[in-house]
């Protein structure tokens, strides 16, 4: 079966209008070399001589992924029962881009998926080269690591090794996260989609824990979240700044000054307050900070707040999996403004009453 949904997916890639043949072969190949070195968890734990460690990793998937569709109403599908060992620290590497005066980042068009706001690859060496490509047009460019590797549903997503490099709690995340891009998923908006997922990573991981009496990593994992808002609420105003200063009716080398002196300040108050924000942030800070990382940062986080609220106000989460798929049927414009009311009174169920 999934011979015949790859055929259909690679028809569809290369009869669509964007992009570059160089580029879906690229992926499609990446795409072909990954599905073909899944190996079954389950046959990978009757294997006697298996390492221990990737034993208990391995079994702690399955725990979490029964976890996901018992007590979350997540899809019980074949995604994470397969297993990828790579020889890389990730599995991709996204290119983000922005002008120079504009926190609003560039989009890329894809047949089925919409228009996102990166471009992945399969090589450091291919997204370093895209990278390079952009700045000399005068971009803005930051280039990320990904641990995960999403289908959307339409293949059985693997779990990889770049995803076992961390905490448990960290796995329970990104489980968590990509199996709710297989609940809702909205083509062309991506703030939408990476926010409700995050909503659904936190809460999820914060059920996990303290229905499994791990009250203290619970805690803990509060106070890593409280540190990341903190370190968002920061960054985002500085976005607000910026926004401002281009919008200006001045000339470039001005709003480039401004720009630095911003971005300075910036780096001034984390080092300031650097223990309000944890130690994660710290390489943000120790390289090229530019509009693609605000750009990047409010396509994760824009509507984490009112996504958390509304599973705050309910433990049905089918019901708010249905409020929320009514809610992405809405048009884009009548989204945003619905986003404001979750979790309030008037909820989601009213939104599309006259």
């Amino acid at each position: 079966m999934w011979v015949v949904r790859i055929v259909f997916f690679l028809v569809v890639l290369l009869l669509g209008g964007c992009g570059t043949l160089d580029y879906y072969s690229h992926t499609i190949l990446g795409h072909l070399s990954l599905m073909a070195d899944r190996e079954s968890i389950d046959r990978l734990l009757e294997n006697d001589e298996i390492d221990p460690r990737l034993r208990n990793q391995l079994q702690l998937v399955k725990e979490i992924k029964a976890y996901a569709v018992s007590s979350l109403s997540l899809p019980n599908s074949d995604s994470y029962t397969q297993f990828v060992s790579l020889r890389k620290p990730y599995v991709v590497w996204n290119v983000i881009a922005t002008p120079e005066f504009s926190t609003q980042p560039l989009q890329w068009c894809y047949p089925i998926v919409g228009c996102v706001v990166y471009r992945g690859y399969f090589t450091p060496e291919r997204a370093n080269t895209e990278a390079r490509k952009l700045k000399k047009k005068g971009y803005d460019v930051m280039v990320g690591g990904v641990r995960t590797y999403s289908t959307l549903g339409w293949f059985d997503d693997p779990v990889l090794s770049s995803m076992l490099d961390n905490s448990d709690t960290y796995l329970a995340s990104l489980i968590f996260h990509e199996l709710a891009h297989h609940v809702i998923f909205v083509p062309d908006d991506v703030g939408f989609n990476e926010s409700f997922a995050v909503a659904v990573e936190r809460e999820g991981v914060r059920r996990w824990l303290t229905e499994n009496g791990q009250t203290e990593l619970a805690l803990n994992y509060q106070q890593t979240q409280s540190q990341q808002d903190t370190f968002v609420k920061l960054m985002l105003n500085a976005r607000k700044e910026l926004d401002q200063v281009y919008g200006l009716d001045i000339g470039d080398q001005e709003r480039r000054q401004r720009k630095a002196i911003i971005i300075d300040q910036l780096r001034q108050r984390y080092r300031e307050e650097q223990a309000s924000f944890g130690l994660q942030h710290d390489a943000w800070f120790g390289s090229e900070l530019n509009n693609a990382h605000f750009a990047m940062l409010a396509t994760y986080y824009e509507h984490v707040d009112e996504f958390s609220r509304l599973f705050r106000s309910s433990s049905d989460w089918q019901g708010i999996f249905d409020q929320v798929r009514e809610l992405s049927e809405l048009p884009s414009r009548e989204r945003k403004k619905a986003i404001a009311t979750l979790g309030q009174d008037t909820m989601v169920k009213s939104i599309s009453s006259p």
